[in-house]
């Protein structure tokens, strides 16, 4: 539960029992309410304009302080590093879109830059958009897709790298249908580690 309401619910939890021990202790009671009519319209507009007031402070935090209206996502990655038979090293990578926010994200559109650095100086620079979105059935290519909150989205791509590359970059983008990006970049070695 947030912050809010709980204290949105102690505070009329507050003003209910506060109401019911004026009651109990017969400082306020229907006669005098019934006597007092102008003094009970009063504190009928006092209590309505505090009402707003903190209604307002509410609204402000819950939909521009805390971003309701955004989305809000974070991007994991995950690389796997594989000796092939034939002496490359494949590199399994998952991109991860995690949806932080309340909002569903449409569309999600992975994009991700591979830079290799090497010995032989060679600048070998690409950038993957067709993603094989991780399926247990393989499916290839654009899905009708959406995030939920709380939900994940994986991407998934397979390269190999010679030995003279000692490290890759690599630099994700995803974009949601409304045009919202998130970006990550991560760089790793080239080098499976003796386990």
């Amino acid at each position: 539960m947030r912050r809010e309401s709980i204290f949105l619910i102690l505070l009329i939890l507050l003003f209910t029992f506060g109401l019911g021990n004026l009651f109990k202790y017969q400082i306020l009671t229907i006669e005098i309410l019934t006597k007092n009519k102008e003094f009970v319209s009063v504190l009928k507009d006092i209590i309505t304009l505090i009402a707003i007031i903190v209604g307002a402070i509410l609204s402000y935090f819950r939909f521009f302080i805390g971003r309701t209206f955004s989305a809000k996502a974070e991007i994991e990655f995950e690389v796997s590093l594989i000796e092939t038979p034939n002496n490359l090293i494949m590199h399994t990578v998952t991109v991860t879109i995690v949806n932080k926010g309340n909002l569903t994200i449409w569309e999600p559109l992975a994009k991700i830059g591979i830079k290799e650095f090497n010995t032989t100086k060679d600048k070998r620079e690409q950038v993957i958009e067709k993603f094989l979105e991780k399926s247990y059935f393989g499916d290839e290519g654009k899905r009708d897709m959406v995030v939920d909150a709380g939900e994940k989205a994986y991407f998934m791509i397979w390269r190999e790298f010679d030995n003279t590359t000692w490290a890759v970059t690599y630099s994700a983008e995803i974009t949601s249908s409304n045009g919202r990006k998130w970006q990550k970049t991560i760089t790793i070695a080239n080098k499976i580690k003796a386990s």
